[in-house]
């Protein structure tokens, strides 16, 4: 990762370890809200049969250890990769293999051995990357595959380009430089790095609220007025947002991609 691309998951360690498992209504340790990400996964290795399951940027192992308990016949060697030791103490509790790397810096040979199949697994990490950053980051998931092979990903997705724009405005008022497309951005982007996109599914909603926010990054309560305006002159208070002087709660919404080398 970049420098800022760091920078992005240093402001947020406080979160790490045990406690991500309880971040934002325990949406990401929620076995029903992982579910139809987990099912793609599952679909895609019984077309794909990989060898070794790498997850980027995978915490805490959760997902590898949902996928794990669900994988009929001979379980993959499944690869938790993430640039915070904190989460990979967690996942070595899980029995899964830790390997702290960031994905700019991951070869290959790091996760799968020569004549291996390899499949990569990604969940709520291309944001991370910031509006500089979306494809670095597939052209990296790209040169870690061979031809032929699937990614499954879960990203941060808005329906409307004015959505996506709200959201483009609020997270650096909140000191960080997080990025997020529309589907079809979405899409493109995939496929413009290498990727064919084989489908495109509907994750459930994350329960975005003020006070998480402002515990997550540190937010004064003049800077969560100052979101609150930006989500009215948006209209999201007409896309399912409830939106008061001083706080806030809606949909942070998701995508799931299916897509294969090419």
């Amino acid at each position: 990762m970049s420098g800022e691309d760091l920078d992005n998951i240093t402001k947020e360690l406080r979160f790490h370890g045990g406690k991500w498992a309880t971040a934002h209504g325990s949406y990401f340790s929620d076995p029903a809200k992982a579910w139809p990400l987990v099912d793609s996964a599952l679909r895609a290795a019984s077309l794909a049969r990989p060898d070794v399951i790498a997850d980027i940027g995978g915490g805490t192992g959760f997902l590898l250890g949902e996928l794990r308990a669900r994988l009929d016949g001979a379980t993959p060697r499944l690869v938790n990769v993430d640039v915070s030791p904190q989460q990979l103490a967690v996942c070595q509790r899980r029995g899964i293999d830790p390997l702290l790397c960031s994905l700019l810096d991951l070869r290959r040979e790091a996760v799968a051995a020569e004549g291996q199949r390899l499949m990569l697994l990604s969940r709520s990490v291309m944001h991370y990357f910031g509006r500089e950053g979306q494809d670095r980051f597939l052209a990296a998931l790209r040169a870690v595959l061979r031809e032929g092979e699937l990614l499954v990903q879960q990203a941060a997705c808005f329906a409307t380009p004015g959505e996506a724009r709200c959201m483009n405005l609020l997270y650096p008022m909140m000191g960080v430089d997080k990025f997020y497309m529309t589907p079809e951005e979405l899409v493109a982007a995939h496929e413009r790095n290498g990727l064919e996109v084989l489908s495109v599914r509907r994750a459930p909603p994350l329960d975005l609220r003020s006070s998480d926010l402002a515990e997550r990054y540190a937010l004064d309560e003049a800077t969560v007025e100052r979101l609150c305006q930006i989500l009215l002159d948006h209209g999201m208070d007409r896309s399912g947002f409830a939106v008061g002087d001083r706080r806030f709660r809606g949909p942070f919404t998701y995508r799931i991609v299916t897509a294969r080398a090419v």
